[in-house]
């Protein structure tokens, strides 16, 4: 997980709207014993690795759905941060951090194909189909025909959900 953080400070961290408060470590369900506290704001804060982990992976007086969207959101902001001028301007910040996160053996005369690929794939953004409980899916009891129903509408209507 010390890699996630490291990317996220190489980024220059994370803008993310916290939208309750969420202790930072402790383990008592009153959070008396949390060492920090990221606090709910009307207005994006910025984060660094180490509190967009937490925000990440808190459960404190929160679901697992709720720990899921909010990891998206961290998602969805890397994403959103990954822009040429920023990935060149940090990039051997970039590169340090992500070499425990990532192998590969692409030639490096390639990268500018990929490079150009994710440009493109950025463009088209991120969609997801949400198969939870208030979405109508229960995981413990799965409708697997309305599950493949509803992913065969997704893909045909392309809509986010």
């Amino acid at each position: 997980m010390s890699e996630f953080a490291s990317l996220i400070d190489a980024l220059g961290g994370v803008r993310i709207t916290i939208k309750q408060d969420l202790p930072i470590g402790g383990q008592r369900d009153d959070a008396s014993d949390a060492r920090d506290w990221l606090r709910a704001s009307a207005e994006p804060q910025l984060l660094t690795g180490y509190q967009a982990l937490w925000y990440a992976r808190s459960r404190h007086g929160t679901s697992d759905y709720d720990r899921m969207l909010r990891q998206q959101e961290i998602q969805a902001a890397i994403l959103k941060q990954m822009d040429p001028a920023n990935v060149l301007n940090r990039f051997q910040q970039i590169a340090s951090a992500s070499k425990e996160l990532v192998l590969t053996d692409v030639p490096s005369g390639m990268l500018s194909v990929y490079l150009d690929l994710a440009i493109k794939a950025k463009k088209l953004g991120i969609k997801n189909l949400a198969l939870v409980p208030k979405n109508g899916f229960e995981p413990d009891a799965p409708d697997f025909g309305k599950i493949r129903g509803a992913v065969q509408t997704f893909i045909a209507k392309g809509k986010l959900s």
